[in-house]
């Protein structure tokens, strides 16, 4: 009966102790949901305001951006760069899922977990000529240093939401160009996955290139990340061209998704040298 009793405080020890985890767990979800959301919504106005404005703000106010939330930070490091953080309680990426969803029965390809990493590590990604959320993330400071590309146009020319246009980009160097296209391709993917997370499924070619099936489905992308440098088009190619951005995006049965099944895709951009630059699915 002694070893009865012993057992049983045991088990419930076990049992307050993975409620707890899992309590945690799903609150530090929920918190690292709403930095996402508010990342998105900021990464949006900030990118429009330094396109149109041509130059970076001294704080995000400037920008029009208010209710910055703790997990959140921006600060400008010249006139011509700045850096942008994200605070994270848990890594989140694709393969991972913790106990707590597990037990639940809510394991899905988007859920982080806790993890062994201190919280007080910072991860920096350099280099980057726009600012995008990225699906992926570490778990504590993950932090962007972006330098957009900044353009004196006169009184006749279309700053929102535009790149230089065709003539100012040949002027562009050939690396400059390529980072650019990284960019573009890391920030579509990263719109992808969050669409995929939502709907279960990836978009259409021809749903991507709809302006009016963004404005409803796809809110934070931003259709500059659309075109190539030397491309005036904002569509995307089902097959790699050079020039252009390829969304090579299939079913499940492995054939070319025209529909509302599709369950794979290739992004990929021509670079400079003529090799590809590619990101797929994260399946």
């Amino acid at each position: 009966m002694k070893k009865y009793y012993i057992g049983v405080t045991i088990l419930i020890a076990i049992t307050l102790g993975l409620t707890g985890y899992i309590f945690v767990g799903a609150t530090a979800e929920k918190q690292d949901r709403q930095t996402e959301k508010k990342a998105q919504e900021i990464v949006t106005k900030l990118n429009s305001h330094i396109r149109t404005s041509q130059k970076i703000p001294e704080n995000l106010t400037e920008a029009g951006i208010k209710d910055v939330p703790s997990t959140i930070s921006y600060s400008k490091q010249s006139s011509s760069e700045y850096e942008f953080c994200t605070t994270y309680k848990s890594s989140k990426g694709y393969g991972y899922s913790d106990p707590s969803s597990i037990l639940s029965g809510m394991a899905t390809r988007q859920l982080g977990g806790y993890d062994t990493e201190s919280s007080n590590s910072v991860y920096k990604s350099s280099g980057l000529s726009s600012l995008y959320v990225n699906y992926t993330h570490k778990k504590g400071k993950n932090c962007q240093t972006v330098k957009p590309y900044l353009y004196n146009y006169d009184s006749t020319d279309n700053l929102y939401y535009n790149k230089p246009n065709n003539s100012s980009s040949s002027s562009l160097s050939s690396s400059s160009q390529d980072v650019e296209r990284k960019t573009d391709i890391m920030a579509l993917q990263s719109q992808l996955e969050d669409y995929y997370n939502q709907n279960g499924v990836y978009p259409t070619v021809n749903d991507i290139n709809s302006a009016s099936w963004r404005s409803i489905n796809m809110k934070n992308l931003n259709k500059e990340y659309l075109r190539d440098p030397l491309s005036g088009s904002y569509a995307l190619t089902s097959i790699p061209m050079k020039n252009y951005y390829s969304y090579e995006v299939l079913g499940s049965n492995g054939k070319a998704c025209m529909s509302t099944d599709c369950a794979s895709y290739t992004l990929s951009a021509k670079l400079s040298d003529g090799t590809s630059y590619v990101k797929q699915s994260l399946i």
